[in-house]
């Protein structure tokens, strides 16, 4: 009984583990594309394009 005890306990961290990465990847990437929006507007600011910003 103990033995799946254990085993229940280390599939949840296992879980909470995996769910941390998937928000921490999703966070980074949220990070990245908003890096990537900035220059774009910067760079079209230069070129003397106005870039209107679309939202959903």
């Amino acid at each position: 009984m103990l033995f799946n005890n254990n085993i229940g306990t280390h599939l949840n961290e296992l879980d909470t583990s995996q769910s941390k990465s998937r928000f921490l990847i999703a966070q980074n990437r949220s990070k990245q594309q908003h890096r990537q929006l900035s220059m774009l507007h910067r760079i079209a600011a230069e070129m003397g394009v106005n870039v209107q910003s679309l939202k959903a």
